[in-house]
């Protein structure tokens, strides 16, 4: 798919585009998320960033245990089917889809803030979490998250605690996350109807990752539903795991 020409802007390298959520150098020919529903789509087909490949066997290791029961489930059942962004005549939340879309946006960094390791390892701490050791989870973490089994809540802020990790380490910050740009809620697509907001990792990171977040309004609050983002994070580590099995290439080389 080409360029969307109104996310990005010329170089003076003809070979490069600059995406304007994030102003990251995206090669020529590679597409920049929009505020599409195709867009959305063709986060699946990107190739992977060096954070998610530096992390990826890691991630398959830490989440595959806790998360197991989400392979039996099909993606409808995860409520993460796309849907265009349009106004409707019934807005769940009573607000317009511009505040929606920040809300909703607003409340996805605050848990990722929250699910931030401070003072120690991260992976460690998503390695205790996954032997049945909660304490180190925020408060209120269950009512965060948009799941019938607590389980599938767990898996949920294992991602968030491993990603939030992982983008500092890619965006080379202690500090906390934040929206790539002032335009960066313009790249989050919501239906009012229904209630959910679809978000991709660019949002985040402010290039094209095979990654999405899916918020929920419930009983006056956007909660995330995990199930793709831990299915996004599982086919990353997986997809991780044989690149680091191809023969005759070495480690180096495929960073």
């Amino acid at each position: 798919m080409s360029t969307h020409g109104k996310n990005t802007t010329k170089n003076t390298d003809p070979g490069e585009t600059r995406d304007a959520v994030g102003g990251h150098v995206v090669a020529s020919g590679q597409n920049v998320v929009g505020d599409t529903v195709a867009d959305l789509e063709a986060l699946r087909a990107r190739v992977m960033p060096g954070w998610v490949k530096i992390l990826g066997v890691l991630l398959l290791i830490l989440l595959v245990g806790c998360v197991t029961f989400f392979l039996g489930k099909t993606s409808a059942g995860g409520g993460g089917s796309h849907v265009e962004a349009q106004q409707v005549s019934r807005s769940l939340t009573g607000k317009t889809i511009d505040e929606d879309k920040k809300d909703a946006l607003n409340s996805l960094v605050k848990l990722l803030n929250e699910a931030g390791t401070d003072g120690g390892d991260y992976q460690a701490r998503a390695k205790s979490i996954e032997g049945g050791d909660y304490s180190s989870l925020p408060a209120g973490w269950r009512d965060k998250m948009v799941s019938a089994e607590d389980k599938g809540k767990v898996a949920g802020w294992e991602a968030l605690i491993i990603l939030n990790g992982g983008m500092k380490q890619y965006l080379k910050t202690t500090g906390e996350l934040k929206p790539a740009g002032e335009n960066a809620v313009n790249y989050v697509v919501v239906n009012q109807e229904t209630g959910v907001a679809h978000i991709p990792g660019s949002v985040l990171l402010g290039s094209d990752v095979p990654l999405s977040f899916d918020m929920v309004f419930v009983d006056g609050q956007w909660r995330l539903d995990p199930y793709n983002v831990v299915q996004d994070i599982l086919n990353s580590a997986a997809a991780g795991a044989r690149a680091g099995a191809t023969p005759g290439v070495s480690p180096s080389a495929k960073q």
